[in-house]
């Protein structure tokens, strides 16, 4: 029975991990990530200059990042897109492991440090995404681990921080944050010791040694390609007049809003009430380091929603502690799962276990097939944000220029074009603010926008097709829209360079991506220009394949019955072919008189 207890708690704890890491995530940092990566392996160095804008080129680019880069290069291109998936599951399971063990150590009970690092990965997993990012919270775990083991009398785990600091350092700008955590339990466990403040304080010759182990961290952290730079860098975006701070992932969050935001708020007021019921009942057990620390890092969720996963990692240990403070006396046991040498709590832990594993297990394999059905990384990235489309256009047909794109857009631009942008994920670790302001201006087509397309000698641009710039320079005589498949669209000035391409577009011979969106927006192309078998040919083919009852069904009803109007605006169609031809025969006949074709009627 207790083998079978701890296997269903184990069971559970990996699901957990499995599932909360295959949660979809917008993968915008992840492409110029990957551009990157390649880069640096291509030439064998990290740069210390922007090479990716040609608005930015030259300027400053100071990389903390250049190895998690290269390894996501690395393992995309040895074992391909959905590699780069399977390879962040395991990490994720990883990272969750260690987050349990710290759990378990840290309140003396596996149950609850299993609770509440799966409890972690199922409500925030979605905040650990293919990113950088992603080694700040796995370098955040390991580097408590070792602390907690420093504290507990393992005295080798002194060599833990600065170890994992030297390769966090270029993995992730986050190092900073593990280089505070040294300094924070150095500060803290000096007080208890000199003070004998609880929980728990070490002697004091070990609280000092504290002091060698934050300096050899401070130089692990300046062995990078940035030095001494490095730790002051990261600072940058604190300051409050920063630009880069209305990007939405360095917002405070909606905490008082409905959506998933309001688990954040049920978790500081779990934490709060646990917290003092704790420090309550057993104030000596209450552990004044780690409630620092989770205060800190509250503090910092609620000024930036990128900061809340941080918390909820950080927090989870802590919960743990208070939690076994109020069920039981912790120094009272020594055995990290008493809960498996009681009978009622061996039964208990494999219930909790059992039903766990069925649950998540169930759900992590309906989800995952959802997704391997739908290709996996294009579902985990959420491929549909990004303008797939619009990207293979450019491949097809590279039409020269400086590009001005949308800013979500630039990495996956970059990954995929192997050309020069405007602008793109990297904000402020590259770009001035006057870029951030200058991308507003264009965008929403603000005083001085045009001036700004011509600053840059902007010669194309790739944008959403909603917005009010595209949507002005389709009228704009010195420009023309060459693709829409109504997400996105690109727009090309009219001049020397872009001529060639421009007479192929006027003929037809452009090459089209066979997307629904694509071919309707050609067929229009058609359309206009008189070629009107081949409109209708385009029209048929994609109402065929990708219309409700199409193999590729991609369109719904209201959809076509949309594109079917455009072609025929006094005629409300069906959403069948036949309904099609009726109203295009229609609108030709109207327009041009008899059309022979096969729609004619």
């Amino acid at each position: 029975m207790k083998r079978a207890a701890a296997i269903l708690l184990v069971a559970w704890l990996v699901l957990s991990a499995m599932y909360g890491g295959s949660k979809p995530s917008l993968g915008g940092d992840l492409w110029w990530s990957l551009a990157a990566g390649r880069y640096i392996s291509e030439i064998g160095a990290v740069p210390e200059a922007d090479v990716f804008s040609h608005a930015a080129q030259g300027l400053p680019w100071p990389n903390q990042e250049w190895l998690s880069q290269v390894f996501y290069w690395k393992v995309f291109n040895v074992l391909g897109p959905s590699g780069l998936i399977y390879v962040k599951l395991v990490l994720s399971v990883l990272f969750t492991v260690i987050l349990a063990w710290l759990g378990t150590k840290r309140s003396g009970s596996a149950f609850l440090g299993i609770s509440t690092a799966a409890a972690v990965m199922l409500l925030w997993g979605y905040h650990i995404d293919l990113r950088a990012q992603f080694f700040t919270f796995l370098g955040t775990v390991t580097l408590l681990s070792t602390l907690d083991a420093y504290r507990r009398g393992v005295r080798w785990a002194a060599v833990g921080p600065p170890l994992v600091l030297l390769l966090w350092v270029d993995l992730h700008y986050g190092f900073i944050f593990g280089l505070a955590v040294v300094f924070g339990f150095f500060a803290a466990e000096t007080t208890k010791s000199l003070l004998q403040l609880p929980a728990d304080p070490m002697p004091i010759e070990d609280a000092r040694k504290l002091g060698w182990v934050l300096l050899a961290s401070i130089v692990a952290c300046a062995l990078n390609p940035q030095g001494l730079d490095a730790l002051v860098f990261p600072f940058d975006i604190l300051d409050t007049a920063s630009p880069w701070k209305r990007v939405i992932e360095w917002r405070p969050p909606r905490v008082f809003r409905g959506g998933a935001m309001n688990t954040f708020v049920v978790y500081v007021a779990l934490q709060a009430v646990v917290a003092g019921l704790a420090f309550w009942r057993a104030p000596r057990r209450f552990d004044l380091t780690d409630f620092g620390l989770v205060v800190v890092t509250a503090i910092m969720a609620f000024t930036s929603r990128r900061f809340i996963a941080l918390f909820a990692i950080v927090g989870a240990p802590f919960l743990a502690r208070n939690i076994a403070t109020l069920a039981r006396d912790t120094g009272a046991r020594k055995s990290a799962v008493y809960e498996l040498y009681r009978q009622r709590g061996t039964q208990a832990a494999a219930l909790v276990g059992l039903i766990g594993t069925v649950w998540v297990g169930a759900a992590f394999w309906t989800h995952m097939s959802g997704l391997v059905s739908g290709g996996l990384f294009d579902r985990m990235t959420h491929a549909e944000r990004f303008p797939v489309g619009a990207a293979r256009f450019l491949q097809k047909n590279p039409i020269p220029g400086n590009i001005y794109n949308f800013y979500p857009w630039g990495g996956y631009l970059i990954f995929h074009l192997k050309r020069q942008i405007y602008i793109d994920g990297r904000a402020h670790a590259v770009y001035p603010d006057e870029m951030y302001y200058e991308a507003r201006r264009v965008d929403d087509t603000l005083p001085g926008w045009r001036n700004a397309l011509a600053k840059r000698q902007i010669d194309v641009i790739v944008h959403q097709s909603h917005y009010p710039a595209p949507l002005k320079l389709r009228n704009d005589s010195g420009w023309v829209r060459v693709y829409d498949d109504g997400f996105a669209s690109i727009l090309v000035r009219k001049n020397a360079d872009t001529a060639p391409f421009l007479t192929a577009f006027g003929e037809g011979s452009l090459w089209y991506p066979e997307t629904p969106g694509a071919q309707l927006f050609l067929a229009e192309l058609d359309n206009r220009a008189g070629r009107r078998d081949q409109a209708l040919d385009s029209m048929t083919r994609v109402l065929e394949t990708h219309g409700p009852a199409g193999e590729k069904a991609a369109l719904t009803k209201r959809e076509v019955e949309r594109a079917a109007v455009d072609f025929a605006p006094d005629q409300k169609a069906g959403g069948t072919v036949e309904a099609l031809e009726v109203s295009l025969g229609r609108y030709y006949q109207a327009q041009e008189g008899p059309v022979e074709g096969p729609f004619s009627r």
